[in-house]
């Protein structure tokens, strides 16, 4: 199964959450842990209360955790967390208005909106952006996350590890910025094309920003960016693990899945409709030949392609007309 699909198989998630401080307001906060043989979740937990940061855990995360940490920065005691229990971990961030609280997330609801923004910052990217952003990542033009997403299992399971599917390519230690009375969602698309880290949003935001930074840390340059928009932001982090699901359970997921991007996709104007079916299918079209392959020739394809297949046959004639060049383009990229 092609990791594209990985992608939209979302795991649950409970929740380690301490008070919420604005990130920019803390003073670098570091993490001090004596553990021994305690759950993930309360090394989560201690972690995210002494660094004031949401630390949360996927539900289906298991193990213990054996750890002392003295004075260890906080993005390094989350990695070390989620290396006790062989598993995997992303940073993202937060921006809302200035005097509004954090949403109280739990891993299951950030994964799903980390998915749909991923999805959607990557369909606005144009093709010499995404070349740009992944020749800088090294990483040959993976998507997100490609590296650890998972894979097929001898037992004919899925093996998938949802946070690393969800985490960029890369994630830099310095980012340049140059905005020029950029719009908000242009600022922090640009944001997350330099640091390889998404950005979720909450409230109204208002503003443009107009800026120019050189090898800045990214928090700087977060920093830098919401001061005109009178935002706030804060990091999240997300703990997972790899999961293998049979055949039945990643078909129940994909048409979830399906069925949240279709009720999405209705609720569009049909001039929004239309430009982002041509997005897609161009999207398609041009993927690399080896991650073309990789996707024909899964056994997975042609079962999820059948889904598709199910939903679009209980659509009205017209609607039918309108997505048809999306299902010929998956028909194409599946072999069918």
């Amino acid at each position: 199964m092609s990791r594209w699909l990985a992608c939209g198989l979302v795991a649950a998630g409970a929740a380690a959450w301490p008070p919420a401080v604005p990130a920019q307001e803390a003073a670098s906060p570091t993490v001090t842990l004596s553990l021994e043989a305690v759950p993930v979740a309360y090394a989560a937990a201690q972690v995210a209360a002494q660094a004031h940061v949401p630390v949360l855990v996927a539900e289906h995360v298991t193990g213990t955790v054996s750890l002392r940490l003295e004075q260890a920065d906080v993005e390094g005691a989350v990695r070390q967390v989620a290396e006790a229990v062989e598993g995997s971990w992303l940073r993202a961030y937060e921006v809302r208005p200035e005097g509004t609280d954090l949403p109280d997330y739990n891993a299951a609801d950030l994964l799903g909106r980390l998915q749909e923004a991923w999805r959607d910052w990557l369909l606005r990217r144009s093709d010499d952006e995404l070349a740009a952003w992944r020749e800088g990542a090294g990483d040959g033009g993976a998507p997100p996350g490609a590296a650890a997403a998972g894979g097929q299992t001898d037992a004919g399971t899925l093996r998938v590890d949802m946070v690393a599917a969800l985490r960029g390519p890369f994630q830099a230690e310095l980012a340049s910025l140059e905005l020029h009375d950029a719009p908000v969602p242009e600022a922090l698309d640009a944001f997350t094309l330099a640091t390889g880290c998404m950005v979720l949003t909450e409230g109204d935001l208002d503003g443009t920003v107009d800026l120019t930074l050189t090898d800045q840390p990214p928090d700087a340059a977060l920093d830098a960016l919401c001061r005109p928009l009178r935002a706030q932001w804060t990091r999240l982090y997300v703990i997972g693990q790899p999961q293998e699901l049979t055949p039945d359970e990643v078909e129940q997921r994909f048409a979830q899945m399906l069925e949240r991007g279709a009720a999405r996709f209705w609720q569009m104007p049909p001039e929004e409709r239309q430009a982002l079916i041509q997005r897609v299918v161009a999207r398609l079209d041009n993927l690399p030949a080896d991650v073309r392959a990789r996707i024909s020739g899964s056994p997975w394809a042609p079962r999820l392609m059948q889904h598709v297949m199910r939903y679009v046959a209980q659509l009205n004639l017209d609607q039918r007309r309108e997505v048809a060049p999306l299902l010929q383009a998956f028909g194409r990229l599946v072999g069918q």
